[in-house]
């Protein structure tokens, strides 16, 4: 059976439900997890052929718990301790470790007060109603190393290596997303580094950033939230203004990226991502 852990992201807390902890999950209804096969099916759909657009709508479900204490004492306990942690007023996640220790994470809030029905003075079963906003579960983020080599010019072996042409670092490098849906990725890259130019060859996409950014700062682009920042230190700049082309993303499957600079100074950087899969019903 998976595991199911709350996150309190407000708070910074977070509460296991285990028979460990006396929160013991008896059911859930209204989620599913990927199956193993899911990647060989490589198509934009879900359980019964419900394809992806019919799912952006938020989506609602309900775990029962068994909630158990040593005695009386204990079991009020751990009432307020869940009551606590399940606060729909702070921002909270779902953690769901899958048989096969895949973990998926799911944005989610109470829709009515927290159901208890007493059995005796120290078992209850509690009915958490939960809606999910973003119906969407993500796997823990994914990161990719970046790490240019020179490229263009013609390089000729004497005594002192030469190079003739304009010379240029180039990163080319391929992602492969495993999820249902398309996901936009975090790009850092490390200065020295002259008008990067980020292409995605898959979807024929480029962004350019005509800037230069120097040893010691970093450009960070955020392809979801379409935004550019040069960090030195703790100052940044924003080169919104200075870009050309289009903010892209990763497509279900591999995407094939190349990083450009004018100059022939070696970068490096990351690609951050995170696999997105529908909540079925």
């Amino acid at each position: 059976m998976p595991v199911y852990t709350w996150l309190n992201n407000t708070l910074g807390i977070q509460r296991a439900f285990s028979s460990r902890s006396g929160h013991t999950v008896l059911e859930v209804s209204g989620l599913s997890l990927p199956d193993k096969d899911h990647i060989a099916a490589r198509a934009p759909e879900q359980h019964g052929n419900t394809y992806i657009a019919t799912w952006f709508r938020p989506r609602e479900f309900s775990i029962t718990i068994s909630l158990s204490g040593c005695d009386a004492a204990d079991f009020q306990q751990k009432h307020r301790a869940l009551a606590r942690v399940i606060n729909p007023l702070d921002s909270s996640t779902l953690r769901i470790e899958s048989e096969d220790h895949l973990r998926f994470y799911l944005d989610c809030k109470l829709v009515t007060g927290v159901a208890v029905n007493r059995q005796n003075s120290r078992i209850a079963e509690v009915l958490l109603q939960l809606i999910a906003c973003n119906p969407f579960f993500y796997t823990d983020e994914e990161e990719y190393a970046i790490l240019s080599s020179l490229s263009g010019g013609l390089f000729i072996a004497f005594t002192i290596p030469g190079i003739i042409g304009s010379p240029a670092n180039q990163a080319s490098f391929t992602i492969t997303n495993d999820g249902h849906i398309y996901t936009t990725p975090v790009i850092t890259i490390d200065g020295p580094i002259d008008n990067p130019a980020f292409y995605n060859d898959t979807s024929g996409q480029v962004l350019t950033v005509n800037e230069l950014v120097l040893a010691g700062s970093q450009l960070v682009i955020d392809m979801g939230n379409r935004t550019a920042f040069i960090y030195t230190g703790a100052a940044a700049t924003n080169v919104l203004g200075s870009l050309t082309g289009t903010f892209w993303n990763l497509a279900v499957g591999d995407n094939d990226i190349r990083i450009v600079s004018d100059n022939a100074a070696v970068f490096t950087g990351t690609i951050v991502w995170t696999e997105r899969y529908l909540v079925a019903v």
